[in-house]
């Protein structure tokens, strides 16, 4: 159970720096309409698309952490029996 917690302490911190570093590039790259300040249909969709990347890369990393996870259970519940 030891390396688990090792492993997403080094992990995790390096999701986020990602995704901030993301949101703060799209943040910085969106133009708004001056007319009441709301997006166009165009930035809308590009908003969509970013978030849809980031709840795949998301989905994806906590995918990766199950299945290590599961697999050192395995381990583990082999060794008991």
């Amino acid at each position: 159970m030891g390396p688990v917690p090792i492993i997403a302490a080094a992990v995790l911190p390096a999701i986020a720096s990602h995704i901030s570093t993301e949101i703060s590039k799209s943040a910085a790259t969106k133009s708004f309409d001056l007319n009441g300040g709301m997006p166009g249909p165009l930035e809308l969709m590009q908003m969509q698309q970013q978030i849809q990347q980031e709840s795949l890369f998301f989905t994806m990393h906590t995918n990766i952490s199950k299945t290590e996870h599961d697999a050192r259970m395995a381990a583990v519940r082999n060794m008991k029996a």
